[in-house]
């Protein structure tokens, strides 16, 4: 056969989907999806054996965002070896294709930032702060992601398979950009709350030593 006649054949050959691996006019591949190259893994590991799992070669929190908002919560007074620690298994977790680790890591580091920016609790992050119209969009989906995390640490085994992947995780930008929010917003507007307590017992704000206050004589904590 000649290789212009090769090269046509192959070029004729049905191809498939990338993500659901059917055929032109064919319906998908059926079986468990597990996100959304289940169909993919599940082609891989029937043609090549065993189990094939997603993993990525990139860290999900960038380590520059990760520093930077490790200095600015110190700067503030708080511990950040627990924030650190979290961050780097949720990017250990992620790079090795540990699904339910990385879900219930993120959510653990979600549950850091509203102390950051001032807030109670993740709804008052999304609700009380200016965001752009694209970090706004970021921010509520990651609220959304909460619901996920608890299918993750809270739904109990059952005889349905279970169709979560890691390709589930939100987008890495998302949390990157909320991190950065994080650090910006720190410099610019956040005075801890005995600051803002020391201003309306004294009439005035007081000196930065203050910021950082462990019963002095303006905190009635």
């Amino acid at each position: 056969m000649s290789l212009r006649r090769s090269l046509a054949t192959w070029a004729a050959r049905p191809c498939r989907c990338g993500l659901c691996m059917s055929e032109p006019g064919l319906s998908p591949v059926p079986g468990p999806g597990r996100g959304r190259y289940g169909p993919l893994r599940a082609y891989l590991a029937a043609r090549d054996g065993g189990e094939v799992r997603m993993t990525f070669a990139v860290p999900y929190v960038d380590s520059e965002v990760t520093a930077a908002v490790a200095a600015r919560a110190e700067a503030l007074g708080y511990q950040t070896a627990k924030l650190v620690r979290l961050i780097e298994e949720l990017n250990d977790s992620y790079r090795q294709g540990n699904t339910y680790a990385a879900h219930a890591l993120l959510r653990a580091v979600l549950d850091h930032i509203p102390p950051l920016l001032g807030c109670g609790d993740f709804p008052a992050v999304v609700s009380s702060q200016r965001w752009s119209r694209t970090d706004s969009s970021y921010v509520r989906k990651l609220r959304d992601f909460r619901l996920q995390a608890n299918d993750v640490l809270h739904r109990p085994i059952s005889r349905k398979a279970d169709l979560l992947g890691l390709d589930d995780m939100p987008p890495r930008i998302w949390i990157n950009r909320l991190l950065q929010e994080c650090t910006d917003r720190v410099q610019r507007d956040y005075r801890p709350a005995s600051w803002q307590r020391a201003c309306v017992l004294t009439g005035s704000a007081p000196s930065p030593w203050q910021y950082r206050c462990h019963g002095s004589a303006h905190c009635p904590a």
